[in-house]
């Protein structure tokens, strides 16, 4: 038998280079192929460990209610500050705004109005996705994307901002918690050609009782008008005070 290995050796040195090189590239392939679909302990047990994480995320993010429906209204009280470049005026106004919230699962839909003292109103629709949370009344994440159209009926000019935002919502106990929204309007032109853009801050805390949630929020919007190289800034800062039901 010893003899048959010693040959089979000195056959495989005589052998061309070029069979040489087929054989260890063949070789090479199997044992590729080989640990491709070799399964160890370790790889169990990443597995194990990924679909853990996963049925945690489920179980904390699954929602008893397959529908939510939330109603608000808020009466927001600011002060308006208006700056052209030849000097800040500002003035006290108010707005009441309302929003309806329709949630199927993880994604929602939303429609505000917001009608203020003076000349300007608001329309806005969005949709609403649930990154975190199982539900309106419990520690949630939203992303948020949507359009608003702003009338001015002393000039007639018309501007529909694209928007993007995202809402923190978190309970310190059951009944109370603090909320946040950040929104970022981005640049449009109106038919006469000004263009508007700007973003919104708001932020405050909450407290339920069953279906009622009243609510208390500090906002700070600047926006820039915009036209034939004159730029307007315009920035509201007040507090809200609101009341909404949740279904």
């Amino acid at each position: 038998m010893r003899n048959i290995f010693i040959v089979v050796f000195l056959l495989s040195l005589c052998l061309p280079a070029e069979a040489q090189y087929f054989q260890m590239d063949l070789m090479k392939k199997r044992q590729s192929n080989k640990e491709s679909t070799r399964w160890t302990l370790a790889d169990w047990l990443s597995q194990k460990q990924r679909i853990g994480l996963w049925d945690h995320w489920l179980s904390v993010n699954r929602s008893a209610n397959w529908f939510e429906m939330q109603l608000s209204g808020h009466q927001f009280d600011y002060e308006l500050t208006s700056d052209n470049g030849s000097g800040k005026v500002k003035i006290d106004e108010s707005s009441k705004l309302y929003a309806l919230d329709l949630w199927v699962t993880i994604l929602g839909l939303r429609a505000e109005y917001e009608e203020r003292d003076g000349h300007l109103e608001t329309r806005s629709g969005m949709l609403s996705l649930r990154l975190v949370g199982a539900s309106l009344q419990s520690t949630h994440i939203l992303l948020r994307g949507g359009l608003q159209v702003t009338e001015d009926s002393s000039s007639g000019e018309e501007w529909e901002n694209p928007f993007s935002a995202g809402v923190l919502k978190m309970y310190f106990l059951s009944f109370i918690g603090l909320e946040g929204e950040y929104r970022h309007f981005f640049p449009k032109k109106s038919h006469l050609g000004t263009q508007l853009k700007g973003t919104r801050i708001r932020g405050g805390a909450f407290i339920e009782y069953g279906i009622f949630q009243v609510s208390g929020h500090y906002w700070k919007e600047p926006m820039e008008f915009s036209s034939s190289g004159i730029t307007t800034k315009q920035e509201r800062e007040g507090y809200d005070v609101g009341i909404a039901l949740l279904f």
